[in-house]
């Protein structure tokens, strides 16, 4: 094999500063502004309160020195009846070696075993600025054998869609949502925070206590499942 995989939750000892750092890079640089929601070493902190949240970084010798360089990575959500990706990256000056590849097929194969497997993605539309982008995403995923299963969530203005490796039925679908929704609240708490808030001023306003806001966007965070 010419890589090495290691998980954060259980190989800490063997992970550096710097390593961590080569993944901060990677995420920063792979991912869209409106999608990141706190850095790579504050996901850390929220995964040793909830080892559902886990962080893999692959390991490779891409110039072929004898070193090994963190080449890639994937934050995923651990359940014991699924494995759903968050974030996967990888390095794009190696993007020729499909290490981003590697790693998702491992997780999706591998780590997964009898569990069912989700993978999210924006969901092409028109307007978005990143259409071309979110279409050679979709590619990739068919590429290596994830579908849509018709189940979508929103997420703080942005419309994603769950791919699997297998079909799902759509009760589980909509069960394993609900899931990634707690969990996800739970890692992003500033967002929960912000959620609960603009609750308790809906809970006022329909008691007329604050008087008319009716023209104020108080769902503006929500999480809405979809198509389940």
């Amino acid at each position: 094999m010419d890589y090495e995989i290691l998980n954060y939750n259980t190989d800490k000892a063997k992970i550096t500063e710097n390593d961590l750092n080569d993944v901060e890079n990677i995420y920063q640089e792979s991912f869209p502004e409106n999608e990141k929601d706190m850095t790579i070493k504050e996901f850390i902190a929220k995964s040793e309160k909830d080892n559902r949240l886990q962080l893999l970084i692959m390991y490779a010798d891409p110039l072929e020195n004898g070193k090994k360089e963190v080449v890639a990575f994937d934050l995923i959500i651990v359940d014991k009846e699924f494995v759903y990706t968050i974030f996967l990256g990888s390095k794009k000056q190696y993007g020729i070696k499909g290490y981003g590849r590697k790693l998702g097929t491992y997780v999706r194969d591998e780590l997964t075993g009898d569990r069912y497997f989700f993978f999210i993605a924006e969901k092409i539309e028109d307007t978005a600025e990143n259409k071309e982008e979110r279409r050679k995403r979709k590619l990739f995923f068919h590429r290596n054998k994830l579908f849509e299963t018709g189940c979508e969530i929103h997420l703080d203005g942005v419309n994603f869609e769950f791919y699997s490796k297998g079909q799902i039925p759509h009760e589980d679908c909509l069960r394993f949502s609900k899931i990634v929704k707690e969990i996800y609240y739970n890692w992003t708490s500033s967002i929960f925070v912000e959620e609960m808030i603009l609750w308790y001023y809906r809970f006022c306003w329909e008691r007329k206590i604050y008087g008319n806001h009716k023209s104020r966007n108080w769902g503006l965070y929500s999480i809405n499942i979809r198509g389940c």
